[in-house]
Formats: structure tokens, sequence, C-alpha cells
């Protein structure tokens, strides 16, 4: 259960950073934030007037080769859910064949092209 909500999470982060990225903000760390505060409390005003740079600001954000950075995110979880349905399958298939010859090669077929049809749709 622990390893489920440790992907889950990380999912969840790879879409909180793609969606900041495809707007060009950096994500703020903590230690920015209370920066921020301390020098807030300096200068006497709110903290949302003083002005700080989060780390790596100076750097650009690049751009992504294809499309929006979640989309990019969304490519990559597509192309890893894809390969542990799609090596399986062609697994299974082979063993349908060797083992039961007579009904295997249209059952593998039925598999493959399912596989194949799950690749078109992700790259339309």
């Amino acid at each position: 259960m622990a390893i489920v909500a440790i992907i889950g999470l990380g999912i969840f982060w790879l879409y909180f950073s793609a969606y900041f990225a495809d707007r060009g903000l950096h994500i703020r760390s903590r230690g920015s934030l209370r920066y921020q505060r301390r020098k807030a409390r300096r200068m006497g005003v709110d903290a949302d007037q003083v002005d700080v740079r989060p780390r790596n600001a100076n750097k650009p954000i690049p751009d992504p080769r294809h499309g929006s950075h979640v989309e990019g995110v969304n490519r990559i979880l597509a192309s890893t859910l894809l390969m542990l349905v799609g090596l399986p399958a062609i697994v299974i298939a082979a063993l349908l064949v060797k083992y039961v010859p007579d009904i295997g090669w249209p059952l593998a077929l039925v598999l493959l092209g399912a596989t194949g049809w799950l690749i078109y749709r992700r790259k339309a």
C-alpha cells in the first residue's frame, strides 16, 4: 500500500511541476518562502510585497519538444502503462501459440491487435 501511495505522490508531483513549468514559474522551496517572510519582517511590509527570486530563477525553463510539459508527462505515463500492458501481452500471446496452437493463433492475434490499437491511440 505504501508503494502505491509513493507512486501516486510521484505522479502528482510530475503534474504539479509540469503545470508550473507551462506557466514559466519555478517551484518555490520552503527555504525561499521562509527567507521572503524574514525579509518582509525586516523591511516592515507584508510578505507579498517583497520580491524574492526562487532557486534557479536565473535559468530559463527549457521549452518542451512536443506540446506542453503536461502533455510530456501524459506521454511518459502512457508509454509506461503501455509497456506494462504490452510486454505481458506479447509473452501471453507467445505462450498461447506454443502450448495451445489450435486456438492460440486467433487469441494471440486479438491480443497483439489490441496492443497495437493502444499504440495507435496513444499517438493520435
